[in-house]
């Protein structure tokens, strides 16, 4: 299923496609696949159509620079900045798999280990769409080329029966907030890339990351973010932010101290969101010199391995 869903991502990644849907499906549909397709990339090989996929979500992010006219729609609702979100973290795989070390270290997160259904109090499964539920072609709102309609039909229906459960949002939305609402729980690592860095050696992860939090006066939904860890490269560094359990909007910036603030090494990120996979978003130098790229924070435990336990290069 998530071989297939390459194409369907980059499908819905283009402007015709986008701007074409209806806003009160459109999200709904585009999280569910943007799910699958990731937790599909955390869990085996690398799929088919990653290049296109990786392009068409850097264009999304702005990543590329330039205008955009999905990424101007794209902030329109929770399940929009989730989809992003969620395709970011499917392509993360593809984008540190250049580096054989990534994967000696065993410590990207795989899907047994996020525990998904865990953190909400009434333990609800994911929902799923009913199996029995028969859609007509007036049910199907996923765009595809006239040639290809009937052949992914058989696909694309169960698919689009999601959108008739409106018990996912509700479960992505508080499994969201439950990760926020925990986030001081455990260690957290985080990966990041640039985006003319592909092809080469990815830099050390940070890791031991842990979060402290206050909360945010006259704003019970925000809480402010402060988190000390450990780079390889740059040694002790800080995060400071802020993230809110209603949106699951985040923003972090980093500095490391005895750098200058305007040095490369204190940098932000931008457009971040919490999803069921971590945090993931843009992140910027404090520099024009530097490329932009993508960091990814998600808990130690939901790796295979802990980082701590990883064999030695």
């Amino acid at each position: 299923m998530a071989g297939f869903l390459t194409g369907v991502a980059v499908k819905m990644l283009s402007p015709h496609h986008w701007i074409a849907w209806d806003h009160s499906t459109r999200g709904v549909l585009t999280s569910q696949v943007a799910f699958v397709l990731a937790l599909g990339a955390l869990g085996g090989p690398l799929l088919n159509n990653m290049i296109l996929l990786a392009w068409r979500v850097d264009s999304t992010t702005g990543l590329l620079g330039g205008e955009h006219p999905v990424r101007d729609e794209i902030t329109k609702s929770f399940a929009d900045d989730q989809a992003l979100g969620m395709l970011t973290v499917a392509c993360f795989p593809y984008i540190l798999n250049s580096d054989p070390a990534v994967e000696t270290r065993h410590e990207l997160p795989c899907p047994e280990g996020l525990r998904l259904q865990s953190l909400l109090q009434s333990g609800a499964t994911i929902p799923l769409p009913d199996r029995g539920l028969q859609l007509s072609d007036d049910d199907l709102h996923t765009p595809a080329e006239q040639g290809s309609r009937e052949d992914a039909g058989r696909l694309i229906r169960p698919i689009s029966a999601f959108r008739l459960a409106p018990s996912w949002k509700s479960w992505l939305k508080g499994h969201v907030a439950a990760l926020i609402d925990d986030i001081e729980t455990g260690d957290w690592t985080a990966y990041y890339s640039m985006l003319r860095g592909r092809g080469t050696e990815v830099d050390p992860p940070l890791r031991k990351l842990r979060f402290q939090t206050s909360w945010v006066e006259h704003e019970p939904r925000k809480l402010l973010l402060e988190a000390k860890g450990h780079d390889e490269i740059l040694g002790a560094f800080q995060l400071q932010g802020w993230a809110t359990s209603e949106t699951g909007q985040v923003e972090l910036s980093m500095s490391v101290p005895g750098i200058p603030s305007d040095a490369s090494a204190q940098a932000w990120m931008q457009d971040g969101v919490m999803t069921p996979m971590g945090i993931v978003g843009r992140w910027v130098t404090m520099t024009t010199t530097e490329d932009p790229g993508y960091m990814w924070i998600y808990r130690k435990e939901w790796a295979p391995i802990p980082a701590c336990d990883a064999p030695k290069e």
